[in-house]
Formats: C-alpha cells, structure tokens, sequence
C-alpha cells in the first residue's frame, strides 16, 4: 500500500478506541452474565440500557469508580432475579467476576490498527483518544498493548475529566500535543464527536470501516493505491 499527499496541512491524526481501534461485543457479555444469574441475556441487556447507560458519564469522567459501578450494576440484577436465586448471585457475582466477563466483550480491529501503523510510518503523529474508563482500559491494556504502542500521545476521558464531544476534551488534547487545530484529522466512530471537534477548527471523519475511511481521506486531499 502505498499514500501520496496531496496536501501536507495534516500533522496528527486522532484516533477512538472503542469500536475503530477495539469493537465492544456486548452480546457476549450479556450472555456470560445472564448464564450466571439464570436470567435471560435480554433481560440482562434491559438492565444496562435502561438504568446503567445513564452512569456511563461519570463513570467516563472518573466521578465514578468501575468497582462502583459493579455495585450498582450488582444491586440492579439483584431486582430482577428470582428470589430463590439473589444469595446464589450474590455470591457469585464477585468485581472479578464482572472485569473478566468486561474483557470478554473486547475484539482487536486488526485491519484498522494495520491502517493507523501505516499513517504513522508516513510521518503523521497517532494520538489516541477515547472516552474510557479505568476497568476496560485494565483489559485494554493488557489484551492489545499494540494498540498503545503505536500512539504518540494517549488522551482517556476518566484521566483528564472530561470526555468528548465536550470542547474542554479536545482542548487539553490539543494544549498538551501543542498542534494547531486545522493540522488535525479526527477519526471517530460517532458523528456529535467528529461535529465537536471540526467545531474547533480540527478535520475529522466518521469511522464505519477502513474502506469508507480510505475515501473520506481521498476527499480530504489523500491518495491511497493498494
């Protein structure tokens, strides 16, 4: 594979985690879960989306501890398991239990990473920045440290206290890599994210596969050959 620059305007490319670098299958949690508690795994999911997903900021910001939110997540299973069952769940559904069961759900995009390490062997900076909290970061880490291995700079929201689409994240990131806005390409699976950020002079394109990405950046100015 080779690239061409058409234009050289772009110094640092800015990279998500979660579902660009790192899909989340959350099926695979939901089933591991409900086989423990005898609970189907729709049952499982309502609880997440319906009470949990409202803690995800804070729990991104770091105002609230990922063994917290095993508890809360804990006490909501608690409600809807058969009374027979709750000293049974409650014994069993240990903080190991739940961090194990998170790194389940964790799958390398390997074609994705593959990309990024090809930008960056074009001279572009690879900074990492992701909305993340201290429990998937801990299988993170540990899973796939290529992923941290390619990055220049790493930016995680629970770290800095501030998480995106906010402006203040992208502020700290940009003070702290010391790269004007317009030099920057954001790559983000979520549309309010890349929209926060051009906000704030950067580029940026919303990541689904790195075919579609290949011709966002052909629009930009890139050429990309096989």
């Amino acid at each position: 594979m080779e690239a061409e620059r058409k234009y050289r305007q772009i110094d640092a490319f800015f990279v998500d985690i979660g579902r660009v670098l790192i899909d989340f299958l959350n099926p695979r949690f939901y089933e591991k879960v409900a086989l423990l508690a005898e609970l189907p795994a729709s049952i499982v999911e309502e609880v997440d989306r319906k009470v949990l997903r409202a803690l995800w900021p804070d729990l991104e910001k770091g105002r609230l501890s990922f063994y917290d939110f095993f508890l809360r997540f804990k006490t909501e299973l608690v409600w809807v398991v058969p009374d027979g069952k709750i000293e049974e769940l409650v014994e069993k559904f240990t903080f190991t239990f739940f961090r194990d069961a998170s790194k389940d759900l964790l799958r390398l995009k390997k074609r994705t990473l593959g990309f990024i390490k090809f930008l960056k062997s074009q001279g572009y900076r690879i900074v990492i920045v992701s909305n993340n909290n201290s429990g998937h970061l801990y299988y993170q880490a540990i899973l796939f440290p290529e992923v941290f291995a390619v990055a220049d700079g790493c930016f995680l929201s629970h770290e800095i206290g501030h998480r995106k689409p906010e402006k203040e994240f992208w502020l700290v990131v940009l003070n702290s890599i010391g790269v004007a806005p317009d030099k920057v390409f954001v790559i983000d699976d979520l549309k309010e994210n890349v929209d926060s950020a051009k906000a704030l002079g950067m580029h940026g394109a919303v990541f689904t596969n790195v075919k579609e990405l290949k011709k966002e950046l052909n629009s930009f100015g890139f050429h990309f050959k096989n």
